[in-house]
């Protein structure tokens, strides 16, 4: 949603253009558990697709729409899989060596989980449906650093997004089962980071355009309470609460090659990685793009 690239021109590591796109690929979180905080591991297939269009000189208006599939662990204790929704539009400025933008998200998740049951002679497995909702904004600001030949780009993006999780209730495990309270949050981050690159011609008219990005991303709130009680639980006792961390400060890097091709196609190859004490976020994407 942030990004439709253009091959030449002024300013050409930094200015934006027309395109149609399209993008899939796999995210691969690692989540440690700690004290007192639980940990899971997701793999996921992402998928998404928009488009950006100028309407007037050097401003920008953009929208994505998004899907994506996950498996999650907690090791022998629970099992989900999720389904989630995403969409976004994003305004951008882009005067010159300057790119300022601002975007707003929002995203609904489904989940089907099993948890594992297994004390004493006690073996139940008890299933739940619940979903989470989220919503958000960024704002980002980059300057360009030209070199000719290869170029600095300092940028950084400011972050506040709301998570709700809807309350639910398990069932299959009898008295076992839990009643999950819904919980909210809302979470500010900063990523500041820089971006070094190069471009070259290659065979028949296509220029291939390489990069690297280094940053952290500092987050507040980064604890994520859920308070339950079980089914069988007499009247009165309090529930018990269950908590997920992230890290407050990682360290994220990205790389990726970008090919222009004749007759305004553009295809690209990116990984991000979001690495913390606790947390090692990867993901593998594969973007087609189609200029107008």
């Amino acid at each position: 949603m942030m990004s439709c690239k253009v091959p030449d021109g002024r300013y050409v590591f930094i200015k934006e253009g027309q395109c149609a796109w399209a993008q899939i690929g796999g995210n691969f979180l690692d989540l440690n558990s700690g004290a007192g905080h639980l940990g899971f591991n997701e793999d996921a297939l992402v998928m998404s697709g928009g488009a950006e269009i100028t309407f007037r000189p050097d401003w920008f208006a953009s929208f994505a729409l998004g899907y994506d599939h996950g498996s999650i662990s907690t090791g022998n204790t629970a099992q989900s899989q999720a389904n989630r929704a995403h969409v976004g539009a994003a305004i951008k400025y882009n005067p010159g060596p300057f790119l300022f933008s601002a975007a707003v998200y929002g995203g609904y998740g489904w989940y089907n989980t099993d948890r594992f049951i297994n004390f004493a002679d006690f073996n139940e497995t008890a299933f739940s449906d619940s979903g989470i909702r989220s919503v958000g904004g960024q704002v980002r600001a980059a300057y360009l650093v030209d070199r000719g030949s290869w170029y600095l780009k300092p940028l950084v993006d400011l972050n506040v997004t709301r998570v709700a999780l809807n309350g639910f209730s398990e069932q299959g495990a009898g008295g076992a089962s839990l009643n999950v309270s819904g919980a909210g949050k809302t979470i500010f981050s900063a990523s500041p980071a820089v971006e070094i690159g190069t471009q070259t011609a290659v065979q028949n008219g296509a220029l291939m355009r390489l990069f690297a990005r280094v940053g952290v991303s500092a987050f507040s709130n980064t604890d994520f309470p859920v308070y339950a009680s079980f089914s069988g639980a007499p009247i009165g006792v309090a529930p018990f609460g269950v908590a997920t961390a992230i890290d407050p400060v990682t360290a994220d890097i990205a790389a990726g090659a970008d090919l222009f091709l004749p007759g305004r196609w553009a295809l690209k190859l990116s990984y991000n990685g979001r690495y913390g004490e606790r947390v090692r976020d990867q993901g593998f994407t594969f973007k087609a793009s189609l200029g107008f």
